[in-house]
């Protein structure tokens, strides 16, 4: 099961595989934006925690998608 198989046409295609899992992580950035955007609007603007809190995880989620990235250049 592990061997690759004897059909050159039937292999995985890396470049491909990688391109396919980018383009995931560039909607899963969307979407999380989408939803930050929107808990956001359902909270008071006074809460300073709160935003402080949602600006860190916007910027966490922003570096990961750098690293992936940059990474995946030298890969």
């Amino acid at each position: 099961m592990l061997t690759p198989p004897r059909d050159p046409s039937l292999a995985i295609d890396s470049a491909h595989l990688a391109e396919r899992f980018g383009l995931f992580m560039i909607l899963l950035l969307g979407e999380l934006v989408i939803t930050v955007g929107t808990a956001a609007l359902e909270r008071p603007a006074d809460d300073l925690g709160y935003w402080l809190a949602l600006a860190g995880g916007l910027v966490l989620a922003g570096a990961l998608w750098w690293v992936y990235f940059s990474s995946a250049v030298e890969i």
